[in-house]
């Protein structure tokens, strides 16, 4: 358990610290001084990638891929399952 939540730690850190989130935070410190739109933009995209990437190296951690393949195929079947319901 203990071991799991190093490694959670360091996936994090990595996914923090790797040159292209660190790049990405560079142009959010840049685009401060530009208008709030542009600001807004870089920031989202900057928060976006982070989350995407560190749920990626997380979910790495935590499900085999044995488990990440049950997880896709039940979101596929969720998906399909709402557009049955909604007649498409």
């Amino acid at each position: 358990m203990i071991s799991t939540a190093v490694q959670l730690l360091e996936a994090s850190k990595e996914s923090l610290f790797n040159p292209m989130s660190l790049n990405m935070f560079k142009k959010v410190v840049e685009a401060k001084d530009e208008n709030e739109g542009v600001f807004l933009k870089t920031l989202y995209d900057f928060a976006s990638h982070l989350v995407a990437y560190n749920t990626s190296n997380i979910m790495d951690i935590l499900m085999t891929t044995d488990e990440m393949s049950d997880f896709s195929a039940t979101i596929d079947e969720l998906d399909e399952m709402e557009q049955n319901l909604n007649g498409e």
